[in-house]
């Protein structure tokens, strides 16, 4: 099950925006990221994992939103092996 996190803040067009139910229909290999201080947290981001046929998950353990900075060499790292396997 997904969990849809909105902050209360969010107003507007998106405040509603949820595609968890189209998630199934991704056909593409998906490299999915978060990192353990990250808003998005494994239980949010469980859901996407599970919904998505073929998906790699990563949690940061050292990160917040931005593991692409805040761990650059295991980042870059860990994407290309993902990208040396996608067929």
């Amino acid at each position: 099950m997904l969990t849809k996190v909105v902050p209360r803040r969010l107003t507007g067009v998106y405040k509603d925006w949820d595609i968890s139910d189209r998630l199934d229909k991704i056909r593409v290999p998906s490299f999915i990221i978060n990192g353990r201080k990250d808003i998005s947290q494994d239980f949010v981001v469980a859901g996407y994992f599970w919904k998505i046929e073929k998906s790699k998950w990563v949690t940061f353990e050292n990160s917040s939103h931005t593991p692409m900075w805040e761990e650059r060499e295991k980042y870059n790292r860990l994407v290309g092996e993902w990208l040396d396997g996608v067929e």
